[in-house]
């Protein structure tokens, strides 16, 4: 009985260390944004990536006030999704969170940053299409 409750502590006492070591704070993970480059001559960019562990893949693109932006995410398990945000304003473009398909007029000339996560299923792979016009 002795050996059965020391080996039950010590495999709890290894899996509270390891989700101790694998949770990160909000404040512990580091943001990388990549930039969305357009094509000489093209006002369209295809991006393909993976959801990772920590829940987001950060983009950025800049744009002009008027411009049209058109981004849209498809994924394998269908649970991509994507979040616009002014990186300077800090703004949320209107309808542009946790959404699968946008179009919209920019209301200022800065940075856009597009957050990509999944709902309920990291690791999902996905496609997104981001227009400029």
């Amino acid at each position: 009985m002795k050996r059965l409750t020391r080996q039950v502590s010590c495999a709890l006492l290894l899996s509270c260390m390891f989700l101790w070591m694998t949770t990160l704070s909000a404040a512990q993970i580091k943001r990388t944004y990549r930039r969305i480059n357009f094509a000489r001559g093209s006002s369209t960019a295809v991006v393909k990536g993976r959801v990772p562990r920590d829940g987001f893949n950060y983009y950025y693109l800049k744009a002009r006030a008027g411009q049209t932006l058109t981004a849209r995410i498809t994924s394998a398990k269908g649970t991509a999704v994507f979040t616009i945000i002014g990186r300077q304003s800090n703004n949320l473009l209107e309808g542009a969170a946790a959404v699968t398909d946008w179009t919209g007029e920019l209301p200022g000339s800065e940075d856009y940053a597009l957050h990509v996560g999944a709902q309920g299923v990291m690791g999902d792979t996905y496609t997104l299409e981001v227009t400029i016009r």
